[in-house]
């Protein structure tokens, strides 16, 4: 947040201070429920608000002359001009400095950036927290533009990220980033999807109930109608302070209640002893009717089972000794996890381009002769190759991967590389210059092998488990243990001795 220290030395605050305009129409304030919300929640002496109801004319030089239909109208673009002269004209950049210090929304009780602009905004935790707003709020953008968002893999994705916090960043209470993607869902799915859901994904509706209350208290009643679906009565503990009027039965009828409940688990725990016992009697007593001894048959049948019961230990045992001495990989259909459960096939790079908010990041659209079109993915290798580097350049993709945002950008796939230990040297693993696009590559020993599907790959961290044996040999070949990776046009290679991941 590079404005808050130059507004506040440029501007003498006083009580009717206003640090920003921000200009807008209402059809764009209709449209973006956030951007609504938050006009009704910043604070009037901090930002002035200027809502014009005019179109604007777009351009058209032809405009003007008889006959010539007049130009359409455009509706102008929501802008915050601060009074340090700078211009914000990026929805979220707009929505991330009303929610900052100056303005008077990063302060307990809603703190929408967690209160990391106030006065820690140096931290790593503080930064940590910025850079999640700033990576969901993309993600948001993502789920309101994209046309093939899946409502049960957008759920999925969600309820994971949910299972070990309260929040999306990690806050103590609803961000912004929260806010920002409640109203992308409520915008993209209907009322219905969401409540077909109910019962199935307990920490996303969990999250959902209590940003729809938080989104419906701050916006006086403007946000979507909330889901009462979503909505689950809570049986907390009722606490007692010695002062009510009636406090001694209160106290009596517990005591009952506890007694009772005592009674009941005591009766239920003594019926079951006594049936365990029972049936511990009957299967132990001997078919015989004289004597409680075993005769002489059923101590023989005793013996000869023990003696089987061994013999298969043993059994069992030497068959590990003698495959522990056993070398190189399983054989394939052996049952053991091999590199065959992995889809990897020849790609080329159509086209590659920056990722606007990661720094590490390129985006490419990849070739891998699917008829569905190229993929799209992630990589980061920007620290190690230009952009014109990665432009047509054939590669090996691993493709039975599950598809998952990174930092707002959707990825399916990924392009394997050959690293060195310490990661300061990336180069493309490569197929054959003259290997079919979208051919699989197949390892020695494991061609008929069938890949995995994605969700196993992910649920089972299957390429976790394979990766660390697949290499480079000293001549550049790449192996998974013993077995070479190979394509109808040959090995496919990398730089030699390394990593492929």
């Amino acid at each position: 947040y590079v404005f808050t220290s130059s507004i506040l030395k440029m501007v003498e605050l006083t009580s009717d201070a206003a640090l920003a305009t921000l200009s807008t129409h209402p059809a764009a304030l209709k449209a973006d429920g956030l951007m609504r919300l938050i006009t009704k929640v910043v604070s009037p002496l901090q930002v002035e608000i200027s809502i014009s109801c005019e179109d604007v004319k777009a351009d058209n030089k032809k405009g003007g002359k008889k006959g010539k239909k007049a130009a359409p109208m455009a509706t102008p673009e929501t802008s915050l001009l601060l009074r340090t002269g700078s211009k914000l004209s990026h929805r979220n950049t707009i929505l991330r400095t009303l929610c900052s210090y100056p303005f008077q929304l990063d302060f307990t009780p809603k703190s929408l950036l967690g209160g990391c602009t106030i006065f820690n905004a140096s931290t790593i935790s503080s930064r940590m927290v910025l850079a999640g707003v700033t990576s969901w709020m993309s993600y948001a953008s993502t789920l309101r533009t994209s046309s093939d968002s899946d409502l049960q893999n957008v759920l999925e994705e969600l309820n994971g990220t949910l299972k070990s916090k309260s929040f999306l960043c990690g806050t103590s209470n609803v961000s912004l980033a929260d806010l920002d993607v409640y109203f992308a869902l409520r915008e993209k799915f209907s009322d219905d999807d969401l409540v077909s859901i109910v019962g199935a994904n307990a920490n996303f509706e969990r999250w959902f109930d209590q940003v729809q209350h938080v989104a419906t208290d701050y916006s006086c009643g403007d946000a979507p109608s909330m889901i009462q679906k979503f909505t689950k009565k809570q049986n907390g503990p009722v606490f007692f302070y010695g002062d009510e009027p009636n406090f001694s039965e209160i106290c009596a009828a517990t005591a009952r209640a506890v007694a009772e409940t005592s009674s009941a688990k005591t009766t239920l725990v003594a019926k079951s002893k006594t049936i365990k016992s029972a049936e511990g009697v009957k299967s132990n007593a001997p078919p015989s009717s004289g004597g409680n001894e075993l005769t002489d048959e059923q101590k023989a049948a005793a013996a000869e089972k023990r003696a089987k019961k061994a013999a298969e230990k043993a059994a069992k045992k030497k068959a590990g000794a003698e495959k522990g001495k056993g070398k190189g990989a399983a054989p394939a259909g052996s049952g053991e996890l091999n590199i065959g459960a992995l889809d990897i096939r020849v790609g080329l790079i159509l086209k590659a381009w920056v990722h606007e908010e990661a720094d590490k990041l390129y985006c490419e659209e990849v070739d891998l002769g699917e008829a569905s079109g190229p993929r799209k993915i992630a990589s980061g290798l920007r620290p190690f190759y230009t952009l014109d580097q990665m432009q047509n350049q054939r590669v090996l993709v691993l493709c039975n991967l599950k598809a998952r945002n990174l930092a707002g950008f959707p990825s399916h796939g990924m392009v394997l590389c050959a690293s060195n230990a310490d990661h300061t040297s990336v180069q493309f693993a490569v197929p054959p210059s003259d290997a079919k696009i979208g051919e699989r590559v197949v390892f020695t020993g494991y061609e008929d092998v069938a890949p995995e599907a994605e969700n196993k790959v992910a649920k089972k961290k299957i390429f976790e488990k394979l990766a660390p044996d697949l290499k480079t040999n000293e001549s550049g070949a790449i192996v998974w243990k013993d077995s070479k990776a190979m394509t109808s046009a040959g090995p496919c290679k990398g730089t030699p001795n390394t990593q492929i991941a």
